[in-house]
């Protein structure tokens, strides 16, 4: 009985374009061999049959790679796609505060903001994958805030549960400063 080894698996990761090239160049010359275009190598008997086994040992690595990077982005794109699912279920428990943001939001039609990094209330919703904060260097008292795209086109397809009758004039994560 044969184990499996792990250690195959390693060999699919390789590049594919290498398993394609070298089974296109193996099956060339195979082909050319047996057309007679290369008479100097015509002799050599076990040189044509040599070119066969190369082509189809390379074919069936080609294509065990071509899996294997498919399987890998189908995982990919599962985890995420089940990422993403979690983010917007977070929509469904949010507090009074962190409704009242996304309300906002979504009413002044702003899918960024600029505030103190220590806001706990933003924190929230940055610590449920509701907003996150741009790369780059940015002032402690002015640091950009964006919804992400997904959960800002969830938001507009919700726009109904996320309107104020009132919408306020000042943004709900602005607060008195004797509120710290």
């Amino acid at each position: 009985m044969v184990k499996f080894d792990v250690g195959w698996v390693k060999l699919f990761e390789q590049k594919t374009w290498v398993f394609c090239a070298l089974a296109v160049f193996s099956g060339l010359l195979y082909h050319l061999i047996g057309l007679g275009e290369l008479p100097s190598l015509r002799r050599f008997d076990w040189l044509a049959d040599t070119a066969f086994l190369a082509t189809l040992f390379f074919s069936l690595l080609a294509i065990g790679s071509l899996v294997h990077l498919a399987a890998n982005w189908t995982a990919n794109f599962k985890r995420a796609h089940g990422a993403r699912k979690a983010i917007l279920g977070r929509l469904n428990s949010l507090s009074e505060i962190e409704h009242r943001i996304l309300s906002y939001l979504v009413q002044a039609n702003n899918q960024s903001f600029n505030y103190r990094a220590d806001d706990w209330d933003v924190q929230g919703l940055v610590g449920k994958g509701l907003l996150r904060i741009a790369a780059g260097q940015h002032s402690f008292f002015a640091v950009p805030f964006i919804v992400p795209d997904f959960v800002w086109s969830n938001l507009r397809k919700r726009r109904h549960e996320f309107s104020a009758a009132a919408p306020p004039q000042e943004p709900p994560w602005v607060k008195d400063w004797m509120a710290y």
